[in-house]
This record gives C-alpha cells, structure tokens and sequence, in this order.
C-alpha cells in the first residue's frame, strides 16, 4: 500500500475508475493517430469500455448509459474498498492502511471517514505524517459540515489556525496540506507562500521552471479566494513569465499556454477584466471562456450555446466547485437566475460526495466557498433570509479571521448573516 499511498491513493482510484471525470484515453496506431476518450460502463456482469473519438463524444448520454456508468463506478468503488479493508484487517497497526479504509468511506460519503482518519493519526510517530493526516481530518470536518454544521465549521476553523502556526513545514506533503487550511480560513497571503513553495515544474505546452511556476499556482489560487491583491497586473506579470526567456516553446505554444496559465485565474475574477477575457477567447480555450467573451460583446444566444452542459452523467461529487462558480456568474449576467441557482445547489448539495483529494486544491476551497456567498447573495435578494444567514454564517465561521484582502467580501456576507 505504500507505493499508492500518495493523494489520498489517487493512484489507484485512477487504476480502479472509481470516478467518471477521469476518462480512459487511447491512441489509434495508424498513420492519423486519432485520439480516444471512454468512460467505464456496466454491461451484463462486466465493466467496459466503449471509445469514442476525442472530438465526437456524445454531449448528452442516454438515461442507460448513465446508469451503466453509475454501476460501474459504484462497483469499482467497492473494489477499492474491499481493498482497503484487507490492507486494514492485515496490518491493524498502520496509519496507511487505516488511510485507505478512511478514503473508502470518503468515497460514499461516510463521515465515519473523519473516526478512522482520526485513528489513523494515533498510529503514526512521523511529524510530517501527522500534520498531513490532521490537515486531511480538518478538510473532513469541513466536507461533512458544510455548510450546515456550524460548530463543526468552527471547530475546522480553530484547528486550522492551530496547524497554521507551524512554522516552515519541514516537507512539500505538510506545505500541500497546510495550503488548503490557508485557503479553508481565507489567509491569502499563506496560500501564495504555501503554493509558490509545493510548486512543480511543468511540460504540458511549454516548459516552465519550477520559480515561474510558483508565482503562477500563487495568482491563480489568490483569484480562487477573491482576494483583492489579485488584479490586472497581477495577470500582465503571469503573462510576461511566459514570454521570457526562462521559459522554453515557440511562439504558438506560448500562446496556447496563456489560456491554460491565466484561463481560470481569469474566469474566478469578478467583474470580469474584459480586455484579458477577449485576449484568451479562441475556439481552443474552452466553452467558458468563450461564454464570457460572446455575453461581454453581446452575444447572448453564443453565449448560451457554450454555457449549457449536461449534468445527467455525473455523480454526486463530480461538478467541481471551480468549474461551476463561473458559469453561475455567467447565467446572471444572461439574467438567467433559475439556472445560476440550480448550478450552485448541486454544488452545496454533494458536498459531502467531493472525490478524496479534490479538496487538497486551494483553488477548490475558493471556489466553493465563493459559490456559498453567491448563493447566499441570490437568496438574500430573493427575499429567502434563511438560507442567506445559513451560508453566510457557514462562509463566517471558516473566514471570521482571514487577511483584510478579503475584507470586501465578507462585509457583504457579515449583513446576510445578520438577516
């Protein structure tokens, strides 16, 4: 178990499909080289997998498909967690394998997940371990409680400030674990320095040394959160860094790096900065970029067709708060408040069902609790003071004590809280 044992053993879940938001890829071996995508089906008695060409994927699967898919996640996942529990039955006294079993049960949404991480960190003497195992018990006290369970937000927020505290993680694991805290208790400031220090050099487009990396990961989480510090020209230095000369690729690579470097730093920033939303738009950077670009030109019905997307054959979980939180904004600007809320709502309402390690992200954090003080925006101007004070209350117990650089933000949640 060792060897998978890294990311809440995202090795294995990608090997077992326990998700259907991690497709199956493959190349054809002729001469075009065509690229495949398919996703794990439940047939008779056995998983399959039925390719489709990358560009020619059914948008819309039929209702059986989505229950062949269904079944064979459910099935994969009790593969996982009969794995697990051996592990566990063998080896009683290991942290690792109480891990797995914690993970297992993360998996079906079972907060008896946070009791057997929480058993799990009895069982290790390592420092390192121990504060990645208390951060990880944090963010399930999070996941199981928000945005609900008040007292349990709080005590996520106390013992997060408390992990905090230690100075200079000795290992990249603990800094990774510790970045997600900073973003959970709205410290902006932490989460750049903790991102700029887990950082990794990347070779996706272009090849960019780890330093230019980190200031990159450090933007685009500071906009996840909504902190001010993140403005237009934090945007104009990210895309200097891909021009200069530290980083390697030709012209067109460079280019086709921007929207994947500041795309989703740019759609977390509202209002949005027209003139870099314009500058990443192309038919390659994706269906939500072109969204904002069509409505800020006043192209609405454009604007829709790259918006609308179908929900149907994902799993509770599988909507990403960062892939959400923008298009919700997106819908209000078409005035389109009834889907706007029906995007936001799958999110608050699956938390719980969030994949493992899907929360390690900052970003993610952000994101989701942006989502909770937009919903609590549109339920406040609905007349629906509930909800409004629940979320808001749920955004004030994380964030009572984040940097000023959210302070904008949070005096418009503190008056829903008080509704």
């Amino acid at each position: 178990h060792r060897g998978l044992q890294r990311l809440s053993y995202a090795r294995l879940r990608e090997m077992l499909f326990t998700s259907n938001t991690t497709p199956r890829q493959g190349i054809a071996l002729g001469a075009d080289s065509l690229r495949f995508f398919s996703r794990p089906e439940w047939r008779r008695d056995s998983i399959v997998f039925i390719p489709f060409i990358a560009n020619n994927i059914p948008a819309s699967p039929t209702s059986e498909e989505v229950d062949a898919i269904r079944r064979a996640v459910s099935y994969n996942r009790d593969v996982f967690q009969s794995i697990a529990a051996t592990w566990a039955a063998t080896l009683p006294a290991s942290a690792g394998t109480k891990e797995a079993l914690a993970v297992s049960l993360e998996m079906r949404g079972d907060p008896a997940a946070i009791d057997t991480l929480r058993s799990a960190r009895r069982l290790t003497s390592d420092p390192n371990h121990r504060v990645r195992l208390a951060s990880q018990e944090a963010l399930l006290l999070f996941k199981f409680g928000f945005p609900n369970d008040h007292a349990a937000l709080r005590r996520v927020r106390v013992e997060s400030d408390s992990l905090l505290s230690i100075k200079a993680p000795a290992s990249l694991e603990s800094a990774r674990a510790l970045s997600s805290l900073a973003a959970l208790t709205g410290k902006c400031a932490a989460v750049a320095e903790l991102k700029r220090r887990i950082a990794q050099p990347r070779s996706d487009v272009v090849d960019a040394p780890r330093q230019v990396v980190a200031e990159w990961d450090a933007v685009e989480a500071k906009a996840a959160l909504g902190c001010q510090s993140t403005r237009t020209s934090s945007f104009v230095e990210v895309n200097a860094s891909i021009w200069s000369a530290q980083v390697k690729g030709a012209a067109a690579q460079r280019r086709a790096a921007a929207p994947l470097v500041l795309g989703r730093a740019v759609l977390l920033t509202f209002p949005l900065d027209s003139a870099w939303v314009a500058r990443l738009s192309s038919p390659r950077s994706g269906g939500v970029l072109q969204a904002a670009h069509a409505i800020l030109v006043g192209e609405h019905e454009a604007a829709r067709r790259h918006l609308e997307i179908s929900l149907t054959a994902l799993l509770p979980g599988e909507i990403t708060p960062d892939a959400i939180y923008p298009r919700a904004r997106l819908w209000l600007m078409l005035a389109d408040t009834s889907t706007s809320v029906q995007l936001l709502d799958r999110v608050l309402r699956d938390v719980r069902f969030l994949s493992p390690g899907l929360l390690d992200s900052p970003v993610q954090i952000g994101a989701l609790v942006r989502v909770a003080m937009l919903r609590a925006e549109i339920a406040a101007n609905r007349g629906d003071s509930q909800k409004a004070a629940l979320l808001s209350t749920a955004v004030m117990d994380l964030w009572s004590g984040a940097d000023p650089d959210l302070s904008p933000s949070l005096r418009a949640v503190s008056r829903f809280a008080r509704q």
